[in-house]
């Protein structure tokens, strides 16, 4: 065999020996901790997204009162002129 293939099967050897090692209760452990993180972080994007469609919402909000406030009196004021 050539010596890369030998050092491929050395280094697949030593990964399967560390996967041994970890035992029943240290398995468990790490699924444990990583459904926590899954769930940490998908209530961090919620969050985000929250407040990103809060200040949305708050810009729209603004925009029409612009709208109203605004410009309707200039439209409405220029049909009053128009008749």
């Amino acid at each position: 065999m050539s010596p890369a293939l030998d050092q491929v099967t050395l280094g697949f050897s030593v990964l399967l020996g560390l996967l041994r090692a970890v035992g029943r209760a240290t398995a468990l452990a790490f699924a444990r901790v990583f459904t926590v993180a899954t769930v940490v972080s998908r209530l961090a994007a919620a969050l985000a997204l929250a407040g990103v469609l809060a200040l949305a919402s708050m810009l729209f909000f603004d925009l029409l009162i612009v709208l109203l406030v605004l410009v309707l009196p200039l439209i409405l004021g220029a049909e009053g002129s128009l008749q």
